[in-house]
């Protein structure tokens, strides 16, 4: 990205707010020329290795600590609990309002939301894991806030939002439990592994299928 255009860092909403523009727009995410620096996040020519790199380290396998034990971050979706190794992700953050992409945008590309005055594309897991909506007896009860997880680091960052976080999860690789052959062999699972917790059965996402589908999203 083209470092003249990241004024939004320097007079815009998150610098001093001396930009003219501001009068117009309040935030820079309403502005044209940080949606033309949006933009630019999926027009921009891909690295020869940016695939490879990004492929890798995106389909890392949770590793044990010890032989023994892994760390997980669990999340809840309608009605239903996933989780992604620690490792994968980078911050929580509240839920903030994707800005769509005309055109590009769709049930499971949201957009782009702004971390730290940047722009990271924004994903919709409810809707690639064919997720339905809660009970209302289950968001009456929970005990967190929505959020919006963050994965990754630099351009590479991608985020999805959840509607509750159970904080991180030191768990025993014992534990972990091989999905039902009805689920294991469908092509549409993301489902690795399954474990039981004292928040319920948490079904561990295969970081690697989920790196593809993302990929094939943005195609």
């Amino acid at each position: 990205m083209n470092t003249e255009r990241c004024c939004w860092r320097e007079i815009g909403s998150t610098g001093d707010r001396s930009c003219p523009k501001l009068a117009q727009h309040q935030l820079c995410v309403n502005c044209e020329v940080f949606a033309a620096a949006a933009q630019s996040l999926l027009d921009r020519p891909a690295p020869d290795e940016y695939r490879d790199d990004w492929a890798r380290w995106i389909a890392t396998e949770p590793v044990a600590e010890d032989g023994e034990f892994l760390s997980l971050c669990p999340f809840r979706l309608g009605a239903e609990w996933f989780a992604l190794p620690t490792g994968m992700l980078s911050e929580t953050l509240e839920s903030p309002a994707p800005r769509r992409i005309p055109h590009r945008s769709s049930s499971e590309f949201l957009g782009l939301i702004t971390v730290r005055g940047e722009p990271v594309l924004c994903f919709s897991l409810r809707s690639i894991l064919s997720v339905g909506s809660a009970p209302a007896a289950i968001e009456a009860t929970k005990l967190s806030r929505p959020a919006t997880l963050v994965c990754g680091e630099g351009r590479d960052r991608f985020a999805f939002p959840v509607d509750e976080t159970a904080g991180l999860w030191r768990v025993a690789t014992a534990e972990l439990q091989t999905p039902p052959a009805t689920v294991s062999r469908s092509d549409q699972t993301l489902t690795t592994s399954l474990i039981e917790l004292s928040i319920g059965t948490v079904a561990l996402l295969d970081a690697t299928r989920l790196a593809r589908r993302i990929e094939r999203i943005l195609q």
